[in-house]
């Protein structure tokens, strides 16, 4: 009786395991159960979590666990390769920037272990961006890691088409599509919009290097960026009841 229930606890826990990878795989991999191809796996979306209190790793009860988090109010550790901070003119609203066509570079060491991250943060695209226009531009501004871009797009703030949300090139929708705000910050050379970005990378090693970059932007007098509330995040992997490693499952 005793092996008989050493077995049936043995199979529901490995029946809960496989429920809770198959549950990964579904959200992650697509619902049809298979990988998509390069690009559609990083989910992007526009929006912005709660943030937590400035700290650089806090922990969160949610399958999330915070990582990283910074509103710039405070002192701008290693991590960033270029610390740079301003205000804006209207609201005091302190992020980081301004930037022009520089590669600004997050660095995190140490990680726990995950399958995905997941950054979210504020983009300022502030005063005379040109979108698409061959013209004057193209203005473009990327997020990448390890050597591959996961958004690679244009921004307009002055009436010509931009690729956001879509990508560059392909992407043509109106000046401001997605936007969160519009000329809220107070720069008053062609003013200035934000918007709330929100991405899932399939990841799993212990560190990560993001790079956001722009090129093609004037100089920053007439075209910079900066960031704000960056929020970065790793899925949690929960020991299995039965000791088991979900990645076994994989």
């Amino acid at each position: 009786m005793r092996m008989w229930r050493q077995v049936l606890l043995r199979y529901l826990c490995l029946s809960a395991a496989l429920l809770i990878a198959l549950a990964f795989c579904y959200t992650n991999l697509g619902a049809a159960g298979q990988a998509l191809p390069t690009g559609d796996r990083i989910q992007a979306s526009p929006g912005s979590a709660t943030a937590p209190p400035q700290g650089k790793a806090v922990n969160s009860p949610s399958q999330d666990r915070t990582v990283y988090f910074n509103n710039f109010e405070g002192t701008v550790g290693s991590e960033w390769n270029i610390t740079t901070t301003d205000v804006t003119p209207v609201g005091n609203r302190r992020f980081l920037g301004q930037f022009g066509n520089d590669t600004v570079t997050l660095s995190l060491n140490n990680l726990p272990a995950h399958r995905a991250v997941t950054v979210s943060f504020d983009l300022f695209i502030l005063k005379s961006w040109d979108g698409n226009n061959n013209d004057t531009g193209p203005d473009i501004w990327r997020l990448g890691a390890g050597g591959q871009f996961f958004l690679n797009t244009t921004f307009s703030n002055v009436g010509y088409d931009q690729a956001y949300p879509g990508g560059y090139p392909g992407g043509s929708f109106p000046s401001y599509t997605g936007a969160q705000e519009i000329d809220t910050l107070g720069y008053t050379y062609y003013g200035d919009s934000v918007y709330l970005l929100r991405f899932t990378i399939p990841h799993t090693a212990n560190n990560l290097a993001l790079q956001l970059s722009a090129s093609g932007l004037q100089e920053i007098k007439d075209e910079s960026w900066g960031l704000d509330n960056v929020l970065v995040t790793v899925d949690s992997l929960a020991a299995s009841p039965c000791g088991l490693d979900l990645l076994l499952l994989q």
